[in-house]
């Protein structure tokens, strides 16, 4: 990004390193796959909020016995939108004129598009959004060789209160979940698709770039 200069000639971009600084931290420092951030809860016996669950839109209409659970790891809380993190991240999404939004996760090395609240449920421009997506695949595909799946969020697993499912809802029209390398193939050699291999990581990053290039030409046409 900081050396193409035709795509930022074009396009202003917004980028959040970590959404998620406190759990960051804690993942670096006690649980190495620890999820949630850290907030305190009311019952006093468990920490955090999955954040990707917390998101005011269809909150609460998925995983049920699993995200109204405070010690599950996608506890979403009790109210939607609660946590400062969510709050941070809906305020740059609400911000005039944004055309685009790409969440990075790991892993499986997937393009999902919204949205992922329920089965069967696509965005007004569906069509588009999985036309893009496709090309998103078979352009990486192209560069690295690594083979990544094109689909509804939903067809993962359903998950409501997750941002790219509220980015949608705000009426932006291209927004991407990516999920990074491994693939699940990948991971079973590998042991552990959360912890990306370093000799990884460069290809990944490359990867996405070349993802992000394509939603930008199709930002500005």
């Amino acid at each position: 990004l900081a050396t193409d200069k035709e795509v930022r000639a074009k396009i202003s971009f917004v980028v959040i390193p970590q959404a998620n600084p406190d759990g960051y931290d804690f993942s670096f420092t006690i649980e190495h796959e620890w999820r949630k951030n850290r907030a305190k809860q009311p019952s006093g016996t468990c920490l955090g909020v999955d954040l990707n669950r917390n998101y005011p839109f269809h909150w609460g209409e998925a995983e049920k016995g699993e995200a109204d659970l405070p010690c599950h790891e996608v506890f979403m809380d009790v109210k939607p939108g609660t946590q400062p993190e969510v709050k941070a991240v809906m305020g740059v999404l609400q911000t005039p004129n944004v055309k685009g939004y790409l969440s990075l996760h790991s892993f499986g090395q997937l393009i999902l598009r919204p949205y992922g609240y329920a089965k069967g449920k696509t965005v007004k421009n569906e069509a588009a959004l999985k036309a893009l997506g496709d090309a998103m695949r078979d352009a990486i595909k192209k560069r690295s060789g690594a083979n990544y799946t094109s689909m509804l969020s939903s067809q993962l697993y359903p998950a409501a209160g997750a941002s790219d499912d509220y980015a949608a809802s705000l009426g932006i029209p291209w927004v991407y979940t990516m999920e990074l390398s491994p693939s699940e193939d990948d991971n079973d050699v590998w042991g552990n698709g959360f912890q990306l291999p370093e000799t990884k990581i460069v290809s990944t990053a490359q990867d996405v770039w070349t993802a992000i290039k394509l939603m930008s030409a199709k930002i500005v046409e």
